[in-house]
């Protein structure tokens, strides 16, 4: 569970730095968060951290894609913030 929020305020954090505004903060560390869990989800499933990250992106763009749509933004508004949160594995 403290990972779940540490992916959501790690994913705010950057958000800050490249003036994310205020209103889509929140979307962006949702898609951090769902992002971290299908990481840690597929991680366990499989065991290979290659397929996890891979299905980690993949939830993280298909979020990011849907979330643009929704709020008439550019998808990498949302995405390249969360995939920096796997560097750090």
């Amino acid at each position: 569970m403290i990972e779940i929020f540490l992916a959501f305020i790690g994913s705010i954090c950057p958000g800050v730095i490249y003036n994310v505004e205020k209103r889509n903060l929140m979307w962006v560390g949702y898609c951090g968060m769902l992002g971290w869990i299908a990481y840690r989800a597929f991680n366990e499933i499989t065991g290979s951290l290659v397929l996890a990250s891979f299905f980690g992106a993949v939830v993280v763009g298909i979020y990011s894609e849907s979330v643009a749509r929704l709020l008439k933004h550019l998808p990498q508004y949302f995405q390249y913030r969360e995939l920096f949160l796997w560097c750090r594995e």
